[in-house]
């Protein structure tokens, strides 16, 4: 790093240089900076990264060894490549706040930086470990990704696992808020991007990768009836169907669709006039196994009944948002407990987290099988 300061408190001029690896190459450069200047912990907004590039302060250091870019062609989304070296120029103003950061340039004590500082106990989860991946329990109400409403999340706190001689880890798969269990992170790049392959096949149906999940769902009937014996003495059950995302301009919802005459009109409809309103149509499938089932004591409508709590073990075949959710809810007739989204015909404690936990990850590949469970 080349930087031009005076006396502490002004604004001074600040050159950086980041050589592109093989376990960064293919990365959009826009990504691919912010996360150089992470490790320098260095809070830049992707917005000032793309302000940069358009005012020119992002250049391409000469070096006959690789193609040279034109400033046209260096944009945010271009991807790096190994070998290059990208030159960073810009001014810091040290004591400004985060606000005035992100018009100008950057600054050290910003917000942002000091609740990532903070961190989360990312150590303290950890259930394996191995040369290319970590395996964290991730606990309810942790966020896996950042927002406007988040503090923070697993993927600003990764710092804390980044081992001597790896880079900052990655997300290689997410899970959402309220779901507890277990997360994979990845040591660096190539396996991030050789595990997030396989995650991505699996959630349109391959059989790279078998997630396993336990749910506590509630009924106003039992489920046994619609649970079939197997040889094994399991009762089982398969879940299949279409779900589609709704789009009514101010909303958006996903809902499961009754039947193939509503997924047919659900089709129909996404190419006629009113393809706002329906803007995609899934397939989801899912292999259920109940486990128990007891009769309770709920509030079903604001009256005290009897209701049933069951305990099931759920593996989806494909992956969509909310899948599980959805089909324990509208196919089962089951919400899960603590679903305020696709269960507002019981009673909620506000208290009761959703009881769902993601207990185990199979992976399959030609070279061997591995499984990480709780």
């Amino acid at each position: 790093m080349v930087s031009n300061a005076s006396a502490s408190g002004i604004p001074k001029k600040v050159r950086l240089e980041f050589a592109v690896n093989a376990d960064n190459s293919s990365m959009r450069l826009d990504r691919f900076l912010r996360t150089q200047l992470k490790l320098l912990e260095k809070s830049v907004p992707q917005q000032v990264v793309c302000k940069w590039i358009r005012e020119g302060k992002i250049t391409m250091a000469k070096d006959d060894s690789v193609p040279q870019l034109t400033k046209k062609d260096i944009q945010p989304t271009t991807r790096v490549q190994t070998g290059q070296r990208w030159l960073v120029t810009y001014v810091e103003h040290p004591s400004k706040s985060s606000s005035s950061v992100q018009a100008t340039d950057v600054s050290h004590e910003s917000k942002s930086s000091s609740r990532r500082k903070e961190g989360l106990p990312l150590d303290q989860w950890i259930m394996y470990e191995d040369e290319d991946i970590v395996v964290l329990n991730k606990p309810t109400g942790v966020a896996v990704q950042g927002g406007t409403t988040v503090d923070r999340s697993i993927d600003s706190s990764l710092e804390v696992l980044q081992r001597p001689g790896y880079p900052r880890p990655r997300l290689v798969h997410r899970i959402d808020q309220t779901t507890s269990g277990l997360l994979i992170i990845g040591k660096s790049r190539t396996a991030t991007e050789r595990l997030g392959k396989l995650f991505q096949q699996a959630g349109d149906g391959s059989g790279y990768i078998k997630k396993a999940y336990i749910a506590v769902v509630q009924s106003e009937k039992p489920l046994d009836y619609q649970f079939q014996g197997t040889k094994q003495g399991l009762r089982q059950l398969h879940l299949e169907g279409h779900m589609a995302k709704i789009n009514t301009g101010r909303h958006q919802s996903i809902k499961m669709l009754a039947d193939d005459h509503a997924r047919e009109a659900a089709l129909m409809a996404k190419g006629s006039e009113h393809r706002s309103s329906i803007e995609r149509v899934w397939h989801c499938s899912t292999d259920v196994e109940l486990i128990k089932s007891n009769a309770v004591s709920a509030k079903i409508s604001g009256t005290e009944q009897v209701c049933w709590r069951s305990v099931l073990r759920l593996w989806p075949h494909t992956g969509r948002k909310h899948q599980l959710r959805i089909q324990c809810a509208y196919q089962l007739q089951a919400p899960m407990v603590g679903d305020k989204k696709y269960n507002s015909h019981w009673y909620q404690d506000s208290d009761v987290r959703l009881c769902l936990h993601l207990e185990r990850i199979e992976l399959k590949t030609t070279a061997k099988r591995v499984s990480w469970f709780l």
